[in-house]
């Protein structure tokens, strides 16, 4: 099922589903858009980056088929306000579909603009974290049914 109207963020979301059922070991890069993999360590961990313009959007660690930690970053490019750009927001909630489809995360989280504030913000309702210029790193803790932040 597409989750996204913009091709390059499903084909994003597609190879990243391929490198956690271990049907490529390889990193992709399509447009501005680039998803590297990094290989498993001794330790057994290894490393998803997912970057917009080269800067980094999201990271996650990983054993198996089990994702460990999770964090999005707000890219380095913004609008007016320093929220992050349409594109960055767009990429990240592919992201959080994704998560919230496989159970990943509670479904329904989301990259929104906050309408009473203005900012741009991680989370579900009222239960978000701010992700701007001044805020670039919201990290949350793989859990389907409650939202964690970590």
């Amino acid at each position: 099922m597409t989750r996204s109207n913009r091709s390059l963020t499903q084909a994003m979301i597609d190879h990243m589903h391929r490198l956690c059922h271990f049907e490529t070991d390889e990193s992709l890069k399509i447009g501005n858009t680039e998803v590297v993999y990094y290989p498993p360590a001794e330790n057994g961990w290894r490393r998803c980056v997912v970057k917009l313009f080269g800067e980094p959007i999201f990271d996650c660690t990983g054993q198996g088929r089990r994702i460990k930690t999770i964090a999005f970053f707000n890219g380095n490019f913004f609008d007016r306000e320093g929220r992050p750009s349409r594109t960055t927001r767009e990429r990240i909630n592919g992201i959080l579909a994704r998560g919230g489809d496989t159970g990943t995360l509670p479904e329904g989280v989301r990259c929104f603009i906050n309408r009473e504030t203005g900012q741009c913000c991680i989370g579900k309702g009222d239960i978000c974290r701010v992700l701007d210029k001044d805020n670039p790193v919201v990290s949350l803790v793989p859990n389907k049914d409650e939202l964690i932040f970590a």
